[in-house]
Protein backbone atom coordinates (compact mmCIF):
# COMPACT_ATOMS: atom_id res chain seq x y z
CA UNK A 1 0.00 0.00 0.00
CA UNK A 2 1.24 3.41 -0.77
CA UNK A 3 1.80 6.07 1.89
CA UNK A 4 -0.36 9.13 1.45
CA UNK A 5 1.01 12.64 1.06
CA UNK A 6 -1.08 15.86 2.23
CA UNK A 7 -1.93 17.84 -1.00
CA UNK A 8 -2.62 21.63 -0.44
CA UNK A 9 -4.22 21.88 -3.49
CA UNK A 10 -6.53 19.04 -2.65
CA UNK A 11 -7.01 21.16 0.66
CA UNK A 12 -7.71 24.51 -1.16
CA UNK A 13 -10.57 22.61 -3.27
CA UNK A 14 -11.94 20.65 -0.41
CA UNK A 15 -12.10 24.33 1.34
CA UNK A 16 -14.45 25.07 -1.51
CA UNK A 17 -16.51 22.76 -1.43
CA UNK A 18 -17.24 22.74 1.97
CA UNK A 19 -17.97 26.59 2.15
CA UNK A 20 -20.77 26.11 0.05
CA UNK A 21 -22.52 24.13 2.83
CA UNK A 22 -23.81 21.43 1.10
CA UNK A 23 -25.37 18.28 2.89
CA UNK A 24 -24.75 16.18 0.05
CA UNK A 25 -20.90 15.14 -1.46
CA UNK A 26 -20.04 17.47 -4.74
CA UNK A 27 -19.22 16.04 -7.99
CA UNK A 28 -15.55 17.08 -9.37
CA UNK A 29 -13.56 16.59 -12.41
CA UNK A 30 -10.37 16.34 -10.66
CA UNK A 31 -11.34 14.93 -7.52
CA UNK A 32 -13.21 12.44 -5.48
CA UNK A 33 -14.79 13.79 -2.20
CA UNK A 34 -15.78 12.67 1.14
CA UNK A 35 -17.98 14.92 3.31
CA UNK A 36 -19.11 14.40 6.47
CA UNK A 37 -21.84 16.88 8.29
CA UNK A 38 -22.18 17.32 12.05
CA UNK A 39 -24.57 19.02 13.99
CA UNK A 40 -22.85 21.22 16.06
CA UNK A 41 -25.57 20.82 18.93
CA UNK A 42 -23.82 17.54 19.58
CA UNK A 43 -21.21 19.04 21.10
CA UNK A 44 -18.34 16.74 19.37
CA UNK A 45 -14.85 17.83 20.41
CA UNK A 46 -13.43 17.18 17.03
CA UNK A 47 -15.62 16.92 13.89
CA UNK A 48 -12.39 15.55 11.55
CA UNK A 49 -12.17 13.00 13.70
CA UNK A 50 -15.60 12.24 14.08
CA UNK A 51 -15.71 12.11 10.03
CA UNK A 52 -12.98 10.04 9.23
CA UNK A 53 -14.10 7.61 12.11
CA UNK A 54 -17.22 7.72 10.19
CA UNK A 55 -15.54 7.06 6.90
CA UNK A 56 -13.54 4.24 7.82
CA UNK A 57 -16.50 2.56 10.23
CA UNK A 58 -17.88 1.75 6.42
CA UNK A 59 -15.70 -1.18 6.17
CA UNK A 60 -17.10 -2.41 9.17
CA UNK A 61 -20.46 -3.25 7.51
CA UNK A 62 -18.84 -5.82 4.88
CA UNK A 63 -15.74 -6.46 6.51
CA UNK A 64 -14.56 -6.80 2.53
CA UNK A 65 -11.84 -5.54 0.74
CA UNK A 66 -14.33 -4.71 -2.66
CA UNK A 67 -15.08 -1.66 -3.85
CA UNK A 68 -19.27 -0.99 -3.84
CA UNK A 69 -20.24 2.62 -4.19
CA UNK A 70 -23.03 2.34 -2.42
CA UNK A 71 -21.72 0.58 1.01
CA UNK A 72 -18.04 1.86 1.07
CA UNK A 73 -17.03 4.55 -0.77
CA UNK A 74 -15.42 6.86 1.65
CA UNK A 75 -13.45 4.19 3.08
CA UNK A 76 -12.97 3.43 -0.88
CA UNK A 77 -11.58 6.93 -1.19
CA UNK A 78 -9.31 6.90 1.89
CA UNK A 79 -7.65 3.36 1.68
CA UNK A 80 -7.01 2.70 -2.03
CA UNK A 81 -4.08 1.29 -2.64
CA UNK A 82 -2.78 3.39 -5.24
CA UNK A 83 -3.68 6.91 -3.79
CA UNK A 84 -0.87 9.03 -3.25
CA UNK A 85 -2.31 12.13 -2.12
CA UNK A 86 -5.41 13.74 -0.15
CA UNK A 87 -6.30 17.37 1.50
CA UNK A 88 -9.11 18.03 3.71
CA UNK A 89 -11.20 21.08 5.09
CA UNK A 90 -13.13 21.90 7.87
CA UNK A 91 -16.09 24.87 7.03
CA UNK A 92 -18.76 25.93 10.29
CA UNK A 93 -22.29 26.73 8.61
CA UNK A 94 -25.16 27.72 10.62
CA UNK A 95 -24.39 25.52 12.93
CA UNK A 96 -23.21 22.65 11.06
CA UNK A 97 -19.46 21.62 10.42
CA UNK A 98 -19.04 20.40 6.98
CA UNK A 99 -15.40 17.87 7.04
CA UNK A 100 -14.76 17.45 2.93
CA UNK A 101 -11.88 15.58 2.25
CA UNK A 102 -10.52 15.37 -1.86
CA UNK A 103 -8.33 12.78 -3.29
CA UNK A 104 -7.21 12.99 -6.67
CA UNK A 105 -9.42 10.99 -9.09
CA UNK A 106 -8.72 7.94 -9.77
CA UNK A 107 -10.40 5.21 -11.62
CA UNK A 108 -12.18 2.51 -9.46
CA UNK A 109 -14.91 -0.04 -10.72
CA UNK A 110 -17.52 -1.96 -8.56
CA UNK A 111 -16.05 -5.34 -7.11
CA UNK A 112 -12.91 -4.27 -7.60
CA UNK A 113 -10.29 -5.04 -5.03
CA UNK A 114 -9.70 -1.43 -2.73
CA UNK A 115 -5.94 -3.05 -1.72
CA UNK A 116 -3.81 -5.94 -2.48
CA UNK A 117 -3.09 -7.78 0.84
CA UNK A 118 0.92 -8.04 0.64
CA UNK A 119 3.38 -10.82 2.45
CA UNK A 120 4.36 -7.78 4.81
CA UNK A 121 5.52 -4.57 4.72
CA UNK A 122 6.57 -3.26 1.58
CA UNK A 123 6.03 -6.87 -0.15
CA UNK A 124 4.54 -5.25 -2.82
CA UNK A 125 6.20 -1.91 -3.98
CA UNK A 126 7.72 -3.27 -6.90
CA UNK A 127 4.34 -3.42 -8.30
CA UNK A 128 3.53 0.51 -8.40
CA UNK A 129 6.69 1.49 -10.34
CA UNK A 130 9.96 2.46 -9.81
CA UNK A 131 10.07 5.25 -8.13
CA UNK A 132 8.56 3.33 -5.18
CA UNK A 133 10.08 2.87 -2.10
CA UNK A 134 9.58 0.97 1.27
CA UNK A 135 9.82 3.84 4.30
CA UNK A 136 8.30 3.22 7.65
CA UNK A 137 7.15 -0.08 6.58
CA UNK A 138 4.62 1.86 3.64
CA UNK A 139 5.24 1.94 0.14
CA UNK A 140 6.70 5.43 -1.13
CA UNK A 141 6.68 7.47 -4.33
CA UNK A 142 9.17 10.07 -4.48
CA UNK A 143 7.48 13.14 -5.51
Amino acid sequence: MLSQEYDCDAEASAYESAEKCEDNASSHEKYDENLHVIDEEQQYHDPVLEAGNSWWSEVLDTYKNVYNSTINANFANMAWDTRERFGCAIFTCSKKHHVVCHYPKIEKTEGEQIYKIGDGPCSDCKDYNSTVTCDEELCSAIF
